[in-house]
């Protein structure tokens, strides 16, 4: 079993490998620097997320079947969708990944197993771009406050409104019909 600690997030050079032999990397990614991520966040201040990514196999009858359980966890800033206000969430990533050779379709019936989901898988998997992609699965669609007030519009001066002189103008001459 091979172990490894990385606060970047490293490629596994054969993945169907790492996981046959229970291989490990753990670390830390800054959610902030995850491209399609921080589109969602409301904040682009550092924010680490813990990660431990395992390889593990099993056996059966029909062969052997070659995984990547993706655990990752920490509190991300996100915007509120009611008062449009930060809201820190806590996110909890707890994911096995079934590895399905590049060039084979992916399984039918494994998509209705909600334990795990295949994914293609060839010579230099990405983890952070897995990593990426089950933070982004694991955010809620319409993040909001448990208890928040939906903003209120600002009080408007008619006249401060640019128009408010041309009004006056009016009002003051007679109608011209």
């Amino acid at each position: 079993m091979s172990h490894q600690q990385n606060d970047t997030p490293a490629t596994i050079a054969d993945p169907f490998e790492f996981a046959r032999r229970g291989g490990r990397i753990e670390g830390v990614v800054d959610a902030a620097g995850l491209p399609r991520l921080i589109d969602m966040l409301r904040s682009t201040a550092s924010q680490p997320v813990g990660y431990v990514v395992t390889g593990e196999s099993e056996k059966s009858a029909l062969g052997e079947k070659l995984f990547l359980h993706v655990q990752a966890g920490g509190e991300l800033v996100l915007g509120c969708q009611r008062c449009l206000e930060e809201l820190p969430y806590v996110v909890d990533v707890d994911a096995r990944l079934l590895l399905v050779s590049a060039d084979e379709p992916l399984p039918d019936d494994e998509l209705e197993d909600d334990s795990h989901d295949p994914v293609h898988a060839g010579r230099d998997f990405d983890v952070r771009q897995a990593l990426e992609e089950e933070l982004i699965l694991a955010l809620p669609l319409a993040p909001v406050h448990d208890v928040c007030d939906a903003p209120v519009e600002a009080v408007r001066d008619e006249d401060a409104s640019p128009f408010a002189a041309l009004k006056s103008l009016k009002r003051g001459k007679p109608d011209s019909q």
